[in-house]
């Protein structure tokens, strides 16, 4: 299971209306536990550009609110690349600029890249439930901390 998968539940942009209930979700628990950052955030910019004639989406988000758990992160904002192979491209892609002001549960991490940290992420909806999910989450986790 790879919890930063580059997804944006369909949900979370209207294509669906039925979702998990996420108190019970143990993927969400533990993408909360092993983000870097987790919180409501908005995208503020959509663009797009080119990498070697491939279609690549870069996505600015500001966080709403304080964080609800960051790890060795710091600012107010991050920005991810959606490239072509990505899962989350034919989303991106669709709504394009209708993104910007749409807002998020965002999970983010970054792993290592050939030049410089790649950032990998999930959203979720920007939902109540979600948002109580993932910081009873965060509170469990700092909970079973030694």
């Amino acid at each position: 299971m790879q919890l930063f998968d580059d997804r944006i539940e369909p949900t979370a942009v209207g294509l669906a209306d039925v979702a998990d209930n996420p108190r019970t979700d143990a993927v969400l628990r533990a993408r909360t536990q092993r983000a870097e950052v987790v919180a409501r955030a908005r995208i503020s910019t959509v663009s797009v550009d080119s990498a070697g004639g491939r279609p690549v989406y870069r996505l600015r988000f500001t966080f709403v609110e304080p964080l609800v758990v960051s790890r060795g992160f710091s600012g107010n904002q991050i920005e991810i690349a959606v490239r072509d192979d990505s899962p989350a491209f034919g989303i991106v892609k669709w709504l394009d600029t209708r993104l910007i002001g749409h807002s998020f549960v965002a999970f983010f991490h970054r792993f290592a890249g050939n030049y410089e940290p790649e950032v990998r992420f999930h959203l979720s909806p920007d939902d109540p439930q979600v948002l109580a999910a993932v910081r009873d989450a965060s509170a469990l986790n700092e909970l079973s901390k030694p």
